[in-house]
């Protein structure tokens, strides 16, 4: 619960958001969450162009469901 509360309280502080995706579903999430936002800011997207035709950047349309959000809490820093 601490977690995702730091998460989102980090959303309403920033000025823009910043994504690294390293999976379609990734993307699909990151351009749902700024649509669904109440608010707007800047999204910037960094994907390395070697994942374009990989073979293992895949991800299946059940990743993309409601609810299947893959963030892990390990990926967050605290400074």
């Amino acid at each position: 619960k601490l977690v995702e509360d730091f998460a989102v309280q980090q959303l309403y502080d920033a000025n823009w958001i910043v994504v690294n995706c390293s999976t379609p579903a990734n993307y699909f999430h990151v351009l749902r969450r700024q649509i669904l936002l109440p608010f707007r800011k800047p999204l910037i997207v960094f994907t390395p162009k070697s994942l374009l035709r990989h073979p293992d950047a895949k991800s299946s349309f059940d990743m993309m469901l409601p609810g299947k959000v893959g963030i892990s809490s390990t990926g967050i820093r605290r400074d």
